[in-house]
């Protein structure tokens, strides 16, 4: 079975998450893993965790992008840290709205 090509999508580290797609676009990509970094960008952003997946999935699903996995922030003390299991609830909603089916 061949697998599908892929590249961490914080190879394009300085550009927002839209412009890091249309990057790949340009190399003829397909797939792409969704970076922390560009999750935390996403987040920031007004809406819903679900709103913002939704949106930047259609995004995607124009340039012919697909991401199959992200990479999300995991805090390393969840009991210490009051907002560490809302942080990756909010990011578990929006990378299912993009239709992510594994993150690491």
């Amino acid at each position: 079975m061949n697998a599908p090509f892929s590249i961490w999508s914080q190879y394009y580290n300085t550009e927002e998450p839209e412009e890091a797609i249309l990057e790949f676009e340009k190399d003829g990509l397909e797939y792409t893993e969704l970076s922390s970094e560009h999750i935390t960008s996403l987040l920031e952003r007004e809406g819903s965790p679900e709103k913002i997946g939704a949106d930047f999935a259609n995004f995607c699903l124009q340039h012919g992008i697909k991401i199959p996995q992200a990479h999300i922030i995991f805090p390393s003390n969840i009991v210490s840290d009051s907002g560490a299991v809302d942080l990756i609830e909010k990011q578990i909603k929006m990378l299912s709205a993009m239709g992510v089916r594994a993150a690491v």
